[in-house]
């Protein structure tokens, strides 16, 4: 059936409102879409810098903490560098001062030694002149000068003061430098000795002094001599007697074999063979050229005494 103009009309209209609705409802679908699309792509993009801002915070915090480790490896490293430095520059200080003061002490030690030794060799050219004034007033028999001289600190001993004045038989300058602690059986050249010079010279006093201060009784000098056959060669019976009770052995023999007796017969020292005799003296005793005591008594003319 024919459908009428004003139907038709309704339902183009009807059509028409619902292309519109359709149209309206698409647009909306679009619009959300659109939205939900921007929201979408908002979100993302908000997520995205939020993770760029907490990956560059990171990659800051990174930076920083680096950066921190760094600076306290650089300021370890510089601390170690000045501890070293320090450590170097004191440790040559130190030997700078060590070298200083061994140098120093070096120094020191050098000018004390200079000046000991500059005053060792004053004080030896002064003892050197000491004793050589010592010993020409012990050999000048200058008591005084002596006693003054060992005050001023003449050394007793130093040129065998003692053995000159032995021998020029200045009994009291013996006694002085006895006194004064001049070895009494100090030898010289030889083997000389103070007791064997006092001894040949005939100087009883001296050798008695000499022999109450320890003298050797039985000293040996050159060839073997000893004190009582100087004296019985020089026929000095007293001092041979001396000698005798000081323990002298009567029959001592030179490098000769010669004895106190056969010494004073060669001579013809009665007095001192007559001693010696006394004394235990071997009469029976040959030298060198096998003769005997009375062989030069005999020639000297004092037999005689050998039959004491």
């Amino acid at each position: 059936m024919a459908k009428s103009k004003e139907t038709k009309a309704e339902e183009k209209d009807d059509v028409e409102e619902s292309a519109e609705e359709e149209a309206k409802a698409k647009k909306e679908a679009e619009e959300k879409a659109k939205k939900e699309a921007e929201a979408k792509a908002k979100k993302e993009a908000e997520e995205k810098a939020k993770k760029e801002a907490e990956a560059k915070k990171e990659a800051e915090e990174k930076a920083k903490k680096e950066a921190e480790a760094k600076k306290e490896a650089e300021e370890k490293a510089k601390k170690e560098a000045e501890a070293k430095a320090k450590k170097e520059a004191e440790e040559k200080a130190k030997k700078e001062a060590e070298a200083k003061a061994k140098k120093e002490a070096e120094e020191k030690a050098k000018k004390e030694a200079d000046a000991k030794a500059k005053k060792e060799a004053a004080s030896s050219e002064e003892s050197d002149a000491l004793a050589e004034e010592l010993r020409l007033a012990a050999r000048g028999g200058d008591l005084k000068k002596v006693q003054s001289l060992l005050k001023d600190g003449a050394d007793p001993n130093g040129r065998f003061p003692i053995i000159w004045a032995a021998e020029h038989g200045h009994d009291k300058v013996v006694s002085a430098l006895v006194d004064a602690g001049a070895d009494v059986n100090r030898q010289a050249a030889g083997g000389t000795n103070a007791l064997e010079l006092a001894a040949q010279n005939g100087h009883l006093k001296v050798v008695q002094v000499l022999l109450d201060a320890g003298s050797t009784v039985e000293a040996r000098s050159i060839d073997n001599w000893t004190p009582l056959l100087k004296a019985a060669d020089q026929g000095h019976s007293d001092i041979v007697v001396a000698l005798l009770e000081a323990g002298a052995n009567a029959n001592a023999q030179t490098t000769l074999r010669e004895t106190p007796l056969l010494r004073a017969a060669q001579h013809g020292h009665a007095e001192v063979i007559e001693a010696l005799m006394a004394h235990g003296a071997n009469p029976n005793v040959r030298d060198r050229r096998g003769k005997k005591a009375a062989d030069y008594a005999r020639e000297t003319g004092v037999s005689d005494a050998l039959t004491v």
